[in-house]
């Protein structure tokens, strides 16, 4: 068992902290995008002796959201399971697969209004000195209603109407609105830049410098809903957890579906509005006939047609999302 041991100074650190009255409990999401991982003292992941970071959506790659009471981070093959009790007691289960290392402990946490943050009850770890911060490359949230993604990458240049290359290899057309086109045409080659993908807003084109983006028409890479369900099904146990990774896709697919046919519909002269009105009436006729089918073939014996089904109905809806998509001007 490989075990990092910390060496802390008393000062400053361990300076009184006077904490605000703290809220109920803490959630999966308040842990994620406010909880400094700095402030435990332990040998959990080596990397923490000179953590740069400050919360764990700085650090880990993959976020499964399991319940309101159970998350699962992962970083390549550092695994941490986090589990949420009552008087706010987190605990973390930590294992590098690749490296026989597997530690657990319980800590207490509290909320710092001052610094609008959780924080555990220890000594705080000081940043190194030289620390340069952490950048993924990819991030992914699933889970309990979560479907988020997140991809860095760099600018390299734009053509009309709105089409802008990737220093990826990949490419993206956009609506220039909150973003003028005249500024982006002005940014240098090699500009930080991310593909995000929210389910209330669907896939973007963000600056990270402004935080301002573009919502996207067409993009040439993977696409993000078939990134997530595949982050879902890699860290899927069973028959019900794989069948739900197809489900939740389902969703976020007839999501995108919806907002596809209402795109193609504001921009359509009547006589095209008129057909494809029609053609959706007659979709979805299409659609409940093929789900009352696989339905039927779910009940088979065999947990494999469960998961079978559940992938073959989420596909149904993929296909027609991506064929309103290819339809927008």
């Amino acid at each position: 068992m490989l075990t990092v041991i910390l060496l802390l100074s008393l000062s400053p650190f361990a300076a009184p902290t006077v904490f605000a009255d703290e809220p109920k409990r803490i959630s999966p999401e308040a842990f994620v995008k406010k909880f400094n991982m700095r402030t435990i003292v332990s040998s959990y992941g080596q990397r923490l002796k000179s953590y740069c970071e400050r919360f764990p959506r700085d650090y880990f790659s993959t976020i499964h959201y399991v319940s309101d009471s159970e998350l699962g981070l992962y970083d390549g093959t550092d695994y941490w399971r986090v589990t949420f009790e009552e008087g706010n007691r987190v605990t973390l289960f930590n294992e590098i697969t690749d490296a026989s290392y597997e530690s657990r402990k319980s800590f207490h946490v509290v909320y710092i209004d001052s610094f609008d943050e959780w924080r555990a009850d220890k000594v705080k770890i000081g940043r190194a000195e030289s620390c340069k911060p952490f950048k993924l490359d990819r991030q992914i949230s699933f889970g309990n209603e979560h479907f988020k993604f997140k991809k860095m990458t760099t600018y390299l240049d734009n053509n009309d109407p709105g089409y802008i290359e990737l220093g990826n290899g990949e490419e993206v057309q956009v609506s220039f609105d909150l973003i003028p086109w005249k500024e982006v045409d002005a940014w240098p080659k090699g500009r930080p830049v991310s593909i995000i993908y929210e389910l209330d807003k669907g896939i973007r084109f963000q600056d990270p410098e402004s935080g301002r983006s573009l919502p996207v028409f067409y993009y040439s890479g993977e696409s993000p809903l078939d990134q997530i369900e595949e982050a879902c099904v890699a860290v899927a146990g069973d028959t019900m957890a794989y069948a739900g990774c197809y489900g939740s896709s389902l969703q976020a697919w007839d999501v995108e579906l919806n907002r596809n046919y209402k795109a193609l519909m504001s921009v359509g002269d009547d006589q095209e509005k008129a057909k494809i009105r029609a053609a959706q009436r007659q979709w979805i006729e299409y659609r409940d006939a093929q789900l009352d089918a696989v339905g039927l073939i779910s009940r088979r014996p065999g947990t494999n047609w469960t998961i079978r089904a559940a992938a073959i109905a989420k596909g149904i809806t993929k296909e027609q999302a991506e064929r309103l998509a290819n339809l927008i001007p």
